[in-house]
């Protein structure tokens, strides 16, 4: 058994350096589209992920268009959101940029992960 992990395609709220989440993110850019599409004809082509039987997104929207555009290159009829895929959760910081969170509530750095 395998697992693979896909990110998601540049959201709209990275190009505007928004902490977004379930409550608020925007969706993907039109770049982030691409990235998705362009991942999505590489893996249909190659067959990489031929032996894909459970599709998993987070509820994020960024990640569900993601995973929406991908499905289609996957023998996989639907997926499955678990809400345990979701990176961070910002609380009250939600739609704050990376500056206006750090000054409200210190770093933005987790455990272990770079700060955005």
């Amino acid at each position: 058994m395998r697992f693979v992990l896909i990110r998601h395609g540049e959201s709209q709220d990275q190009l505007s350096g928004r902490s977004t989440g379930l409550a608020s993110c925007a969706g993907l850019s039109d770049q982030g589209i691409t990235h998705s599409r362009l991942l999505a004809n590489w893996l249909r082509r190659t067959g990489e992920l031929n032996d894909c039987a459970v599709l998993l997104s987070s509820p994020i929207l960024r990640a569900k268009l993601t995973t929406e555009v991908l499905i289609d290159a996957l023998p996989v009829e639907s997926f499955e959101e678990d809400p345990g895929l979701c990176k961070m959760h910002f609380g009250e910081g939600e739609g704050l940029t990376s500056k206006a969170y750090r000054t409200e509530y210190g770093t933005t750095t987790a455990a272990g992960e770079g700060s955005w």
